[in-house]
């Protein structure tokens, strides 16, 4: 009996309302028997399955419609074994004349999971794992447009059935391959490992030499010009803030009575208020703003009150709309189904594709010091798919 391999790429995850974009089957030897894009009848955009499969709207505007290719599809499989990774998934997809036509279908994907060998005592069974893990397993070599494109999906699917129906010798040719090109990355990576530590040794090597140099600037200044030619400067008896006070006090022409932050760098002060009367409504001191470190942290003083007891610096209140606008996540409320990057990456999605995702909001990690994105599961229409 003939053997054939099938895959297709769709707009979406449910047969009830989505709809074929591609459909490949090859044959035992490799050819291609089918390999043709698909037009839709009805859906006119899938923007998330796009992401996966790269297939936009316009590449399949010109294409055939299932029916103009059914024959062909049809007349591929007939009387053949037709082995289908995840195939769950894609018989809901196929008419049934082409069920019918074929003489044994076979999940290409519940066989590996026996080969695999991961046991889910929690499931009772092996667990399924993708097709990018099957691949890899069994050393296949992507070509073309990569992974999550039919043809070069079915391909892979054949390399992978050949592998677990084939002979012992046959699979101890593919583990002799697959050691091989292990090997070879290995000792890419030892290669790496290397040109880094001497780019590193040359950096620090440049680093100590110029640190060298300094320090013979520093001595021969302190030495011939600071302790024998002149005392010491006023200024360098001074601690640093008193100094950077002092500073702009003689360079920027500012009072020495101002809050600390008022002399920082990069900091311009447009306007000293005497009474707090004269402040306009726009100007607020830092309690106005929400109690958050990380938001006062972004603020810059603009202008400062002095009083005959207290100073204070004094922010715009349009930075906070400034900083809404920047940091929006932080401010937006958790939806009712979050998820995160690692329950995402754990059902299977790439890390390509959960970059493309627009977060809903982000949450803080007060143990690990770092804000971390929470998409929102519901507006994305996300789904556990194994095939991703």
């Amino acid at each position: 009996m003939k053997t054939v391999y099938l895959d297709t790429e769709t707009t979406g995850l449910d047969p009830s309302r989505d709809e074929l974009l591609e459909i490949a089957i090859v044959n035992d030897p490799g050819i291609a028997l089918v390999d043709t894009l698909i037009r839709p009848q009805r859906c006119q955009q899938w923007r998330l399955a796009q992401r996966i499969h790269g297939i936009a709207p316009e590449d399949v505007r010109d294409a055939p419609a299932l029916e103009d290719v059914l024959a062909e599809v049809v007349s591929a499989v007939t009387g053949a074994r037709l082995v289908i990774y995840n195939a769950d998934f894609d018989l809901g997809f196929l008419p049934n004349e082409v069920l019918i036509a074929a003489a044994d279908i076979v999940c290409c994907m519940d066989a590996f999971a026996e080969e695999y060998g991961e046991y889910s005592e929690y499931l009772g069974e092996y667990r399924r794992q993708s097709l990018a893990i099957a691949a890899d397993y069994v050393g296949h070599q992507w070509q073309g447009h990569g992974h999550h494109r039919a043809l070069a999906d079915a391909l892979a699917c054949r390399d992978v059935w050949r592998f677990i129906t084939g002979s012992a010798s046959y699979r101890a040719e593919v583990e002799a391959r697959r050691m091989e090109v292990a090997r070879r990355a290995e000792v890419t990576r030892h290669i790496a490992e290397a040109l880094s530590r001497y780019d590193r040794q040359i950096a620090q090597s440049q680093a100590d030499r110029w640190l060298a140099a300094q320090r013979r600037a520093h001595q021969v200044i302190q030495r011939f010009f600071l302790r024998q030619t002149a005392p010491r400067h006023w200024l360098s008896l001074l601690p640093p803030d008193q100094a950077r006070t002092q500073l702009a006090v003689v360079f920027l022409g500012l009072p020495d009575d101002l809050p600390p932050e008022c002399y920082s760098p990069g900091v311009e002060i447009q306007a000293i208020y005497r009474r707090l009367g004269d402040i306009p409504d726009r100007l607020v001191a830092k309690n106005w703003f929400p109690n958050l470190s990380w938001v006062r942290a972004l603020l810059t003083p603009v202008a400062a009150f002095t009083g005959p007891r207290s100073a204070r610096a004094l922010y715009d209140k349009g930075q906070l709309d400034a900083i809404q606008a920047e940091y929006w996540p932080r401010f937006a409320t958790l939806p009712e189904r979050p998820c995160t990057v690692s329950e995402l990456r754990s059902e299977g999605y790439s890390r390509e594709f959960i970059d493309s995702l627009t977060p809903a909001a982000e949450s803080y990690n007060r143990q690990g010091h770092f804000w971390y994105p929470i998409y929102d599961r519901d507006a994305l229409g996300l789904s556990v798919d194994v095939r991703c």
